[in-house]
């Protein structure tokens, strides 16, 4: 297990206010990758939100890191209940908490 002594994408959210854009971007890149590797070899993270990203060290261009796997599963596309959609939500809800423009709402809304 490697020891990960930069804190959460959550605290560092919560610490600067916001990111600029070029910042997001960053993350969004590595965000992006993770669930690619992830999805490549068949595996839905199913939890992801800046909780569960950790920072290598407290250098602000330290590396990112993915934690807490603990929900994810091994999937077969043609035989998965959960779609991968989940995690591409997830990503996009993680990415604006990081820009602190808008939460993404996770209620339903009846439109009349």
């Amino acid at each position: 297990m490697e020891l990960c002594g930069g804190g959460e994408l959550f605290d560092r959210i919560v610490q600067k206010g916001h990111y600029i854009e070029r910042k997001v971007a960053e993350l969004a890149r590595v965000i992006v990758g993770v669930v690619e590797a992830c999805h490549s070899m068949g595996v839905m993270h199913r939890d992801l939100k800046p909780e569960n990203f950790l920072f290598a060290d407290q250098k602000e261009e330290a590396a990112l890191k993915t934690i807490d796997f603990g929900l994810s599963i091994f999937f077969h596309p043609d035989l998965v209940m959960f779609s991968h959609r989940i995690n591409v939500w997830s990503t996009i809800s993680a990415l604006c908490d990081a820009m602190q423009c808008f939460s993404v709402s996770t209620k339903a809304v009846t439109i009349q």
